[in-house]
């Protein structure tokens, strides 16, 4: 039987994509820094290295996600 990986800080309750929103937010990529500044992984740790893998994969998804900026508008004519 596989071990489910975890989704989330238990001892504090912090979901990994709220730890992801806040990396995306400040620019803080290093999941120890990350741990310290949001205030999981301190207690039992177990969680330490599936937040890693999990910031890891998120990484991954952002860069070959394709772009979903707002498309450039045409230039209007000026009234003359």
């Amino acid at each position: 039987m596989a071990c489910q990986r975890m989704t989330k800080c238990h001892c504090h309750n912090v979901e990994f994509s709220t730890v992801a929103q806040y990396a995306q937010n400040t620019g803080i990529q290093e999941p120890d820094v990350l741990c310290e500044r949001v205030g999981l992984g301190q207690t039992c740790t177990a969680c330490r290295c599936d937040l890693a893998d999990f910031l890891k994969e998120q990484r991954q998804v952002s860069v070959s996600a394709p772009s979903r900026g707002i498309p450039a508008l045409k230039p209007s004519k000026a009234i003359a």
